[in-house]
């Protein structure tokens, strides 16, 4: 069984780390997005999403950090995803996105 889903932010002057915990799925991505937005009007240039507690990511999930990642580069911003779980770092191969994505 999964964890009930919550972000857990971290700001630290121009940098931000998102904790993402439980399901990033169609019901949850939208909650990610508008945190992800705020920090943005709020001036971060470099995020980190911490994914070693995601247990499941489908497409809803993958397209927001597509999105961010756009977003960031837009503003010579930097995304990193960190520590992703075994199942997540599977979803992020198979779908390509780890080529794409900084993961670390």
């Amino acid at each position: 069984m999964s964890q009930e889903f919550e972000l857990v932010v971290t700001v630290l002057e121009d940098e931000a780390v998102i904790s993402v915990i439980g399901e990033l799925d169609f019901s949850t991505a939208p909650r990610l997005r508008e945190q992800i937005l705020e920090l943005m009007k709020d001036g971060t240039t470099s995020l980190v999403i911490d994914l070693s507690q995601l247990d499941f990511v489908d497409s809803s999930g993958l397209g927001v950090l597509v999105a961010t990642l756009k977003r960031m580069r837009e503003r010579d911003g930097t995304l990193m995803l960190r520590s992703p779980s075994a199942n997540t770092s599977k979803v992020l191969q198979v779908s390509g996105l780890d080529k794409l994505l900084l993961v670390g």
